[in-house]
């Protein structure tokens, strides 16, 4: 017998080794026909989910809003290299003075317990999260051998400098709530307002309820990329905490939270991007800021902004825009910062 012959022959066996009736056979047909015809269903189905609105809800943004946070306070070219990751001082004069004025930095403990700008202990050989080092050293540190990495004493003297800037601040701390305990009681030392300066960067409801029994923060970012919520988990979460003005996710999230909802109750989400190739799907799927390494306010307003607009039906105004940006990018001098 032929292979063709045996598949064929094969095909009309049942389950018990016995030729199949006209009647299993035409069953059998109709049953594979149906399981094609549900897939087909599930494949468009999800296509369609998956894909992005054509517009979306304004949350509140418009073009003098900030649409950028300067991640690790932002990348630095040193011959010709992109420097990621490096919490400098040098980062946030270079953004600001590109309109920036949402920053991210990374703060961990030293080995005497004060808080030192980095990620996870890169351009710092020899010291790792099991081998700190100490606050002193870390100032007499060049980053990358060449910046001056950003320290609890730099970050309040920004805060009280730059009252028009936002910090977020992450931590690969096990209790990130410690980190945010010290900043605060360094400000109430110094008594200095951190309430609108100070964007906290919050994983969980157990930190929400901490912070807020702690401090009176004005608004709060709400981080999914520890937890994975969904998006049923996120409006419950917002809903109950009205602080909350922000969700900050990963490109992953653009398939998996309806990020339409979110804008619809007000919350503006932001996409992390470490690379520029997702930010136009980011806005595609209805983000109104970013995360970015290396794109400034300036870049996002000049090539993005345009397009954001579009998507959120915002009416634009070309020459109020062009005056708009020849006044807001006036370049500021960078202070010398007293501490």
């Amino acid at each position: 017998m032929q292979k063709k012959e045996k598949r064929e022959f094969k095909k009309r066996l049942n389950r018990r080794g016995s030729l199949k009736s006209e009647a299993e056979i035409s069953n059998s047909k109709g049953l594979k026909l149906l399981c094609m015809t549900a897939a087909a269903v599930l494949i468009t189905t999800a296509s369609i989910q998956l894909a992005p609105n054509d517009t979306y809800t304004n949350p509140g943004v418009d073009y003098d809003t900030n649409f950028v946070v300067a991640h690790a306070g932002g990348a630095l070219e040193e011959d010709g290299d992109e420097l990621n990751y490096l919490n400098s001082l040098e980062g946030f004069y270079h953004y600001y003075a590109e309109g920036t004025r949402l920053f991210e930095f990374d703060l961990v403990f030293s080995s005497d317990g004060r808080l030192v700008g980095t990620h996870t202990y890169e351009y710092l050989d020899g010291y790792s999260m099991k081998n700190r080092i100490g606050y002193q050293e870390y100032k007499n540190t060049k980053i990358a051998g060449k910046f001056e990495g950003i320290t609890e004493e730099s970050l309040l003297a920004l805060c009280k400098i730059f009252p028009e800037c936002k910090f977020i601040i992450d931590t690969k701390e096990k209790d990130p709530t410690a980190v945010y305990y010290r900043i605060i009681d360094l400000a109430k030392q110094q008594d200095l307002d951190i309430s609108k300066t100070i964007l906290p960067f919050v994983s969980s409801k157990d930190m929400l309820l901490d912070l807020e029994k702690r401090y009176g923060f004005e608004e709060i970012m709400f981080t999914n990329y520890k937890n994975y919520y969904s998006t049923r988990q996120l409006l419950n979460i917002v809903k109950e905490f009205d602080k909350i003005r922000y969700v900050h996710i990963f490109p992953i999230d653009f398939f998996r939270v309806d990020i339409e909802k979110l804008n619809q109750h007000g919350i503006r989400v932001f996409a992390h991007m470490d690379k520029e190739n997702f930010l136009r799907t980011a806005l595609d799927y209805g983000c109104t800021g970013i995360f970015s390494d290396n794109i400034s306010e300036k870049d996002f307003k000049e090539d993005h902004y345009s397009f954001l607009a579009k998507k959120l039906e915002i009416v634009q105004d070309q020459k109020m825009h062009e005056r708009k940006v020849e006044m807001f990018y006036k370049k500021k001098e960078s202070p010398e910062l007293e501490f």
